[in-house]
């Protein structure tokens, strides 16, 4: 008997040939090139100054976020270009639906004016005297209701809406100042003497000739 490793090879019947495999496809997406300039998703486009870009609100601009009962409103008298026999309860009444007033004043000279301060007195105005002269000038009080506009409009607790009682032209850049910095204006004045551009420039604008009390509703039956 011959050893096993001299034995012959034995004989093996055909191998029989697998189903060969298809190579697995490689899933590989192809990146696809980022659009450039203004073909550029508005996810992909890198925010600047214009549209998506955030801009920072002064202290006036925040009250417009606020319910109207707690804005704050500074009202000013310019009594030099304002027509007499103006209803001050009345407008203070129409005012006061803004918001809550914290400051009232009257600008002029009281000197030429002393027979209108029992009644501005009595609506609580606050009396800024601008006696005119050489040295003041005759727009001195509209130089110094605009530095109190200011001042009220950047302070800590700044107010939301400004109400200028005045049909003066030349405030009309003051409007636009407050304006930009978010505060809203309203104007009141007669029809026939305010100014054009100060109506314009104005949020608002109230006619005091035109002006009506609320009537009271009718009591239920």
């Amino acid at each position: 008997m011959n050893p096993w490793w001299l034995r012959p090879p034995a004989e093996e019947g055909p191998a029989k040939d697998p189903k060969p495999r298809e190579p697995a496809k490689k899933t590989q997406d192809k990146k696809q090139p980022e659009p450039q300039g203004d073909s550029a998703a508005p996810s992909q486009r890198r925010s600047g100054r214009g549209g998506g870009a955030k801009r920072r609100r002064s202290p006036a601009g925040r009250g417009k976020q606020k319910a109207a009962a707690g804005r704050r409103i500074a009202v000013f008298y310019d009594i030099e270009s304002s027509d007499q026999g103006l209803d001050l309860d009345l407008i203070l009444g129409r005012v006061a639906e803004k918001g809550k007033i914290i400051a009232k004043r009257a600008y002029g000279d009281w000197r030429l004016h002393g027979d209108r301060t029992e009644g501005i007195r009595q609506a609580d105005f606050e009396i800024v005297d601008q006696p005119r002269g050489q040295i003041a000038g005759q727009g001195s009080v509209g130089i110094q209701l605009a530095v109190d506009a200011v001042e009220l409009g950047v302070s800590q607790d700044a107010c939301e809406v400004f109400v200028l009682i005045s049909g003066n032209g030349d405030f009309s850049p003051l409007v636009m100042k407050l304006r930009e910095a978010g505060a809203d204006v309203i104007g009141v004045g007669a029809r026939g003497t305010a100014s054009a551009g100060l109506v314009e420039g104005c949020d608002e604008y109230l006619y005091s000739d035109e002006l009506v009390q609320p009537t009271a509703p009718a009591p239920d039956r």
